[in-house]
C-alpha cells in the first residue's frame, strides 16, 4: 500500500489545458455510420447492414454495397450533414458535457 501512496504522490494529477485535446467526430462523437446505414436502407433499399459490419475505413471492402452507392452515400453525408439526421454516439453528449464542466472549454 505504501508503494501506491508514493506513486500517487510522485505523479500528482495535473490539469491539462483544453486546447491540448482534440476529438474525432465521425464515429466517435457523431453517429455517421448509423446515418450511412439509414440512407442505405431508406434511399437504396439495402437491408441488413449493421455497424458491427463496418470493419474498415474503406466501406466497399467490408459492406455488401456497390462502390458507386457507397460513395453516393458518403457524398450525401458530407454535403448534407444536418439534413440527414446524424445524431450523437450513445454517451458522447454526456462525456463532452463532463469534459466541458471539468475543463471549462470545448472546441471543435
Amino acid at each position: 500500500m505504501k508503494y501506491v501512496i508514493i506513486i500517487s504522490m510522485k505523479y500528482q494529477r495535473k490539469k491539462l489545458s483544453p486546447h491540448l485535446f482534440a476529438f474525432d467526430i465521425d464515429g466517435v462523437v457523431a453517429d455517421t455510420m448509423g446515418a450511412f446505414i439509414d440512407i442505405a436502407h431508406n434511399k437504396y433499399g439495402i437491408e441488413g447492414l449493421r455497424k458491427e459490419d463496418i470493419t474498415s475505413y474503406w466501406l466497399e471492402e467490408c459492406l455488401p454495397v456497390p462502390e458507386k452507392i457507397v460513395w453516393e452515400i458518403v457524398d450525401s453525408l458530407i454535403k448534407t450533414q444536418l439534413d440527414v439526421g446524424i445524431g450523437p454516439i450513445e454517451g458522447a453528449k454526456e462525456a463532452l458535457s463532463a469534459f466541458y464542466e471539468d475543463m471549462g472549454s470545448l472546441t471543435f
